[in-house]
Order: structure tokens, then sequence, then C-alpha cells
């Protein structure tokens, strides 16, 4: 999973996170484990890339999530099984599950389902050329369509060149997100380990990959929208954001979350609302900027105590912090 050069990228948080405020991240970080944020009364699904499935205790900690946060569907990528695997090998207590190996070495899908939940798989939705598995769940007489996708590295081959292979799966997952589009479905979510994303982080500043200027117009034209906007792999001095999740109405989604990682991948996990009650409308703050003190917010900038921490994240949060007081100090609200 190869940093790229790429260039700056047109996929930003802004257009594709609906519900995204301008101050603070939409997805919340849940890798304390304090999972009190969570109503496991809704339609709760996450996605983690484990790099194995077999490996060490990944299938335990993944059953333990299920069990703490009662999750609807497990996603998950990189399952590096093959049919000569015996599917009690990797049975998580609970949970049935559908699956698309490639082999021990490599790749891999899985869609785990409480079995408490009615589901069909979605055979004719899912692609032949990625690696996919979609299913239908019915929750409370409604139907959702499920699918997790895995896009391996940009890498070149004797039989073709890296840009060729990335030519090659924008063509597929344009095809594949027709179909899911035409489904009858009340919400579809898309999760994944897609090896681009960078572009989708809230504070920036991520190398970039190959795809993350042509693959996200592809999603936004098909009506998905990526709700992930924190990075999920850190390795050494590597972060990036790759591990995405698309749905296609953001107003179903209650919560999104960055959950603790398995192996070098955080997990995701998205919560729909199946539940007869309404989101509280959101609340907008309007500042009149015509009429701020521009001088006087000139003049405390030179002043400002910033970057004194050596970690990033916490020099952009000092920075944001310092420019709201200023805007606090001398905006004035519209209302």
């Amino acid at each position: 999973m190869m940093d790229d050069n790429g260039s700056v990228s047109n996929c930003s948080s802004s257009e594709s996170l609906g519900s995204t405020s301008d101050l603070v991240p939409g997805c919340i970080d849940l890798s304390t484990g304090d999972y009190s944020s969570v109503n496991t009364n809704l339609l709760n699904v996450s996605h983690y890339n484990v790099n194995s499935l077999t490996c060490r205790t990944k299938l335990e900690q993944i059953g333990s999530l299920g069990r703490q946060i009662n999750l609807s569907v497990i996603a998950i990528s990189e399952t590096k099984l093959d049919d000569n695997i015996q599917d009690s090998v990797f049975t998580i207590p609970g949970y049935n599950v559908e699956y698309k190996h490639r082999t021990r070495k490599g790749g891999g899908v899985a869609l785990y389902i409480r079995d408490d939940i009615p589901y069909v798989r979605a055979s004719k939705l899912e692609s032949k050329e990625l690696e996919h598995v979609s299913v239908d769940v019915t929750v409370k007489t409604k139907k959702f369509d499920i699918s997790v996708i895995y896009r391996p590295p940009s890498r070149s081959t004797p039989d073709q060149s890296a840009a060729a292979e990335d030519n090659k799966f924008l063509s597929n997952i344009e095809k594949t997100l027709g179909k899911l589009r035409s489904h009858r479905a009340s919400s579809k979510l898309i999760l994944g380990d897609f090896n681009f994303g960078d572009c989708y982080d809230f504070y920036g500043g991520l190398n970039g990959k190959s795809l993350d200027d042509r693959a996200p117009p592809i999603f936004l034209e098909k009506d998905f929208y990526q709700m992930v906007d924190r990075p999920t792999r850190k390795i050494g001095n590597s972060v990036s954001l790759i591990d995405l999740v698309f749905v296609n109405k953001t107003d179903d989604v209650v919560l999104t979350a960055v959950l603790p990682p398995i192996a070098d991948h955080s997990g995701t996990l998205i919560s729909l609302n199946t539940l007869s009650f309404k989101k509280p409308p959101k609340v907008i703050t309007l500042y009149d900027y015509d009429t701020a003190d521009w001088e006087a917010i000139e003049s405390e900038i030179p002043n400002l105590s910033l970057f004194q921490d050596t970690d990033v994240d916490l020099r952009a949060n000092q920075l944001t912090q310092a420019l709201i007081d200023l805007r606090d100090k001398y905006v004035c609200l519209l209302y």
C-alpha cells in the first residue's frame, strides 16, 4: 500500500461529506475503545482490512467488537483465504458469512451478517472483475444493500502498467456503481479498502494516491457520498486514508467513526437510522464577515502562540482554535 506522488486533488471533504461542519471532522474517533456514543439499536456496519483473517487473534477481536456494539454487518477485506480453507476456520459465532476468496497471499473479501437479520446475497450486483460481495439485508421491513470491495494498490506488472490497471478499475467501478444505483433498496452502503482517498482527509496534508482526482467524481456522479474524513492506516511515518464508506442517502446516517486498529488498519463504522425517531435539526450559525474588524484581526495574528507542539494534528488544532477565537472576538453574529 504505497504512497503515490499524486497532484493536489479536486476531491475534498466539503464535496463529499454531506453533514460535516466547518470546524470539526464529521467522522468521530473511537480508537480508544469508548463506544458510549454508539446506539446499538441502529443498523451498525463496520469494515476492517485485516491482512489475513486467520492470523493470530484477529477473528476473535472482530467477534468481540461485534458483540460489544451489536454490529449488524461486518465487512472484511484482505481475508487472504482460498477454497481449500473450510468455512469453519473463519466462522464468527452469531454471524452468517458470504465471501469471495482470492489466495492465501492476498486479497479476498467477506461480509458477516448477524444471524437474526434476514438477508439474501445480491450476486447479480457483484462485479466479476472486482473483489466484491453484496447482500440485501432486511431490518424493520426495510431493505438495505451492503457491499464490500477491495482494490489492491496500483502496481506495474509484466502484463500491464499501473496506469492501465487504474483505468481498468475506473471502468469496472463505474459499471458496478451503475448497477448499485439502479438497485431498489432503502439505502445502499459500499465499504472497503480502495487504496485511494487521501483527498478526503479533513485536515489535508496527506501524500495523495494515484486515483484521488479521478475516482471520487465517478462515485459522486452515481450519487454515492464518502463519509470517512480521518486517516485509517498508520505504519511508521506513513499515514493514509484508504478505508472508505460510501452511502447514497446521507440523511439516514446517524454516526460515522474510526475504530481501534486491527493489523495496520483502523476500522470504520457507520450507523444508519432504522428507528422512527428523527435526527435533531442541524443548528447553523452565520457570521457577518462584511462588518468584521479586519484591522484588529490582522494585528493579533503575529502574536498568536502556535506550533509549540511537535505533533502535526495538535498544531493543526491549535491553529484552528486560535482562528475561531479571533472570529468570536471580532466578527458579529448574524443569527
